[in-house]
C-alpha cells in the first residue's frame, strides 16, 4: 500500500461507520473497518509517545509492548510494517501533544484530539486514503454530531444510527 515516494495509496475499502463528537476539550473521530497501519500513518510522523499498551496476536501467539523498543510515531509505523502479520487486538496510545489513539479488534480506530490541535489534516487525509471526498465528509459528521453515519464513496450519506448498538442490529 505504500509508494516508493514513501505515501500511502487510496485503497478501495469502505470505512463501514463513523462517528464524530466532542467532550472533556477533545475532538473525537471513530472509524470502524479501517487498517491499523492506514489508522496510524495520518498521524504527524514526529509525534513522541509518552504511553502505549496493545495486545497483537498472529492466530497462534500474542505480543504485547514489551517487544516494542521505540518512541515516536515513525518507530511505530515501522514496528507494525514490519510485524504485517500480527491482528492488533486492541493498542491504546497516548502522545505527548496529549493525543490519544485507540484501536479495537484491528478495525475500529478512534482518535481523541485535544482542541489545541489541529486535527482537519491528519483526518482528511484518512478520508482520501479511503477515496471519501473529505469536505463532504466533515460536513456531514459535524452536523450530525453524536450520530454513527454510513457512506457510500465518495460522499453519499447512507444511513444514521443514534447507538452503535443500533448499527450492530441492523447488521443481523
Amino acid at each position: 500500500m505504500q509508494l516508493k515516494n514513501g505515501t500511502m495509496k487510496p485503497t478501495q475499502q469502505q470505512i463501514q461507520l463513523m462517528f464524530y463528537s466532542t467532550q472533556d476539550k477533545q475532538h473525537i473521530f471513530s472509524f470502524l473497518g479501517i487498517n491499523t497501519l492506514l489508522a496510524l500513518t495520518i498521524l504527524p510522523e514526529n509525534l513522541q509517545l509518552t504511553d502505549i499498551k496493545f495486545v497483537a496476536t498472529n492466530g497462534i501467539d500474542y505480543v504485547y509492548p514489551d517487544s516494542y523498543k521505540g518512541n515516536s510515531m515513525k518507530d511505530l509505523i515501522h514496528f507494525v510494517k514490519t510485524n504485517s502479520k500480527l491482528l492488533f487486538v486492541s493498542m491504546e496510545l497516548t502522545f505527548s501533544n496529549e493525543l490519544k489513539f485507540y484501536v479495537n479488534d484491528g478495525v475500529e480506530a478512534t482518535y481523541y484530539f485535544p482542541y489545541k490541535m489541529d486535527y482537519a489534516k491528519s483526518i482528511d487525509k484518512l478520508l482520501k486514503l479511503y477515496n471519501y471526498d473529505s469536505p463532504i465528509i466533515f460536513r456531514q459528521l459535524t452536523d450530525n454530531m453524536d450520530t454513527y453515519l454510513s457512506f457510500k464513496q465518495p460522499d453519499v450519506l447512507e444511513k444514521k444510527y443514534l447507538t452503535f448498538d443500533e448499527y450492530l442490529g441492523a447488521q443481523e
